[in-house]
C-alpha cells in the first residue's frame, strides 16, 4: 500500500474525536491570581464590607462586559452613574459657589474608560468618524472660552477655577459619549437601557422616601430645610432637581415602552415609567410636572399618529394620575398653603439681582462661579422676599457670570440640539421625537432652575451627546437619506 493511500485511510477513519481541554494558565497569571486572592482574603478579614463590595463590583464589571461588551457597558455605566452622584472632594468650600471644590466623581471613571477605548479604536483604524459635528463643537468651545475670559472680572479666582473644572468635565463627557454612541447600534441600545434603569432607580428611591418619610440621599438636602410644613422626596439630591431629572428622561422611557426592541425591555420600561411618574409626584414639584406635560406634546402626537396609544392607555394614565393625586392630596394642599416665599412666585424676586449683576458688567460678566460671592452687593432696593439665593434661572445666571457671549453659546447649543432632534423626529424616528421632548423640557426647566452642577447639568450634556451621536449614526443616516 502506498503512503498516499495509507494517509487517506487514516484521515477517513471514524475514530472518536479528541476534545482538547483548556490551555493551562501561565505561571505569571497563576501567581497574579494567587496574590489577588490573598489580598482579597486579607482585606475581607480586616474590612469585610468594603471587600464584599469590591468583589460584587468586580462580578458586575465582568458580567457587564460579557453581556453588553466593553464599550456599550461603558456607555451604560456612565449614564446610569450620573444620578447617583458619588464623589470624593479633595478641596471643599461649602456655601460658596455651585462648583464648590475639586472632586472626583464615579462618572470620571467611565469617561476615562471610554477615552481609552477610543484611543485603542483609533490605533486599530476602526473608529467611525462623526458627521456634521462642527455645529455642536463650536458652541462648546465658545462656552469654555467665555468661561476663561470671565476670569478677568472674577472676585475669587479659586472659585472660577472650580467652575471651569466642572464645565471642562462636562464638555469632555460630551465629546467622549458622542464618539462612543456613534460607533454602533449596541451603544445606542445601551444608552437607552441605562436611562430606563436610572429613572427606575431614582423614581423608586423617591417612592421609598415618601413611604418611609425619610430622605435616603447623601448630599445637602435635609428634611424640612426648604419646606417645613410638608415632606418631599428628594431622590439623592433635592426635590426640585430630582423632579427635573425625572421629567427630562421620561419621554425616552416612554419610547422604550411603546417602541420596544424586546418584550423584556418593554416590561422593564413599563415598570420604570410607573415608578418614574410616581417618583415625580412624590417630589411635589409643580413646575416640573407642568413642564413635562408641555414637553410630551410631540410624543403624544406621534403615538396618536402611529395609533400606538388608544383610549385604554389614556384611561389608565388618568387613573394613575388620579391615584397619585388622591394619595398626595394633603401634601399638595400643604404646599399650596406654604406662602409665596417657598413657591415659584417667591423666586422671581431673585431675577432682579441677576439683572443688576449683568448690567454692572455687560460684556464679560461677573466671573464664572462668582454669583453667590457677589450677589449681596446687587440686591434691588425694592426686593420683597426675605431671602437671597442663587437665581433659579440658567439663562440669567449665565448672563450674569459670563456675559452675553456665554449666554449666546448656551442658546446656540440648545438650538442646535433641538433642531437636530426635530429633524430626526420629522423623519419618523421615535428616538428623535423623544429627544425633542427632552430638549423642550430642558429649555423650559432652565427658566426655573440654575443648572449649575451635578446630575441635572450632566444630564443635559448626555442628552446633547445622544442627539449628536444618533445624528451621526448609520441608522439615522440611512433613514434620513432621501428615497431614490
Amino acid at each position: 500500500m502506498s503512503n498516499r493511500v495509507r494517509i487517506m485511510a487514516l484521515n477517513g477513519a471514524s475514530a472518536p474525536e479528541f476534545v482538547p481541554g483548556p490551555a493551562p494558565l501561565g505561571y505569571r497569571t497563576t501567581i497574579a491570581l494567587v496574590l489577588l486572592s490573598a489580598l482579597v482574603a486579607a482585606a475581607a478579614i480586616k474590612f469585610p464590607l468594603p471587600a464584599f463590595a469590591a468583589v460584587v463590583l468586580a462580578i458586575v464589571f465582568v458580567a457587564g462586559c460579557k453581556v453588553l461588551g466593553p464599550r456599550p457597558f461603558g456607555v451604560f455605566g456612565l449614564i446610569f452613574s450620573v444620578p447617583l452622584y458619588l464623589s470624593h472632594h479633595f478641596v471643599y468650600r461649602p456655601n460658596l459657589g455651585a462648583a464648590d471644590g475639586v472632586a472626583v466623581y464615579v462618572v470620571d471613571f467611565w469617561v476615562v474608560w471610554l477615552m481609552v477605548d477610543a484611543m485603542i479604536q483609533r490605533q486599530k483604524g476602526t473608529r467611525k468618524p462623526l458627521r456634521d459635528f462642527a455645529a455642536f463643537l463650536v458652541p462648546v468651545i465658545l462656552l469654555l472660552v467665555t468661561d476663561l475670559i470671565s476670569f478677568t472680572k472674577s472676585g475669587d479666582l479659586q472659585l472660577s477655577a472650580y467652575g471651569f473644572i466642572e464645565h471642562f468635565r462636562d464638555a469632555l463627557l460630551f465629546l467622549v459619549l458622542v464618539s462612543a454612541v456613534r460607533q454602533g447600534k449596541k451603544e445606542l441600545n445601551a444608552a437607552s437601557l441605562a436611562i430606563v434603569w436610572a429613572v427606575l432607580t431614582i423614581g423608586g428611591i423617591c417612592v421609598l422616601e415618601m413611604i418611609l418619610q425619610k430622605h435616603l440621599g447623601i448630599h445637602a438636602y435635609q428634611s424640612g430645610e426648604y419646606d417645613p410644613q410638608v415632606f418631599r422626596s428628594a431622590g439623592l439630591t433635592t426635590p426640585t432637581l430630582a423632579a427635573g431629572y425625572l421629567a427630562t428622561l421620561m419621554p425616552l422611557v416612554a419610547i422604550e415602552f411603546f417602541f420596544p426592541i424586546s418584550k423584556a425591555r418593554k416590561r422593564l420600561a413599563g415598570l420604570s415609567l410607573v415608578l418614574g411618574i410616581a417618583g415625580l409626584g412624590c417630589t411635589l414639584s409643580r413646575a416640573a410636572v407642568g413642564i413635562l406635560a408641555i414637553g410630551l406634546i410631540p410624543l403624544f402626537m406621534l403615538l396618536r399618529r402611529q395609533r400606538v396609544i388608544r383610549r385604554g392607555h389614556m384611561i389608565v394614565g388618568l387613573l394613575l394620575v388620579a391615584l397619585i393625586g388622591a394619595g398626595l392630596s394633603d401634601k399638595i394642599t400643604a404646599r399650596a398653603d406654604e406662602g409665596r416665599i417657598e413657591t415659584l412666585d417667591g423666586r422671581t424676586g431673585l431675577l432682579g439681582t441677576a439683572l443688576n449683576m449683568a448690567a454692572d458688567s455687560p460684556v464679560i460678566g461677573q466671573g464664572l462661579n462668582n454669583y453667590e460671592l457677589k450677589m449681596y452687593g446687587f440686591i434691588p432696593s425694592d426686593q420683597r422676599q426675605s431671602f437671597e439665593y442663587l437665581v433659579h434661572n440658567k439663562y440669567l445666571l449665565t448672563l450674569a457670570e459670563t456675559g452675553p457671549l456665554g449666554l449666546a453659546a448656551l442658546l446656540i447649543l440648545l438650538v442646535v440640539g433641538s433642531r437636530r432632534a426635530f429633524l430626526l423626529a420629522r423623519r419618523g424616528l421615535p428616538m428623535g421625537t423623544a429627544l425633542l421632548c427632552s430638549m423642550i423640557v430642558i429649555a423650559l426647566h432652565m427658566n426655573v432652575e440654575s443648572y449649575t452642577a451635578g446630575p441635572i447639568l450632566l444630564n443635559v450634556w448626555i442628552l446633547l451627546a445622544l442627539i449628536a451621536g444618533f445624528w451621526s449614526s448609520e441608522q439615522a443616516t440611512e433613514q434620513m437619506r432621501p428615497a431614490e
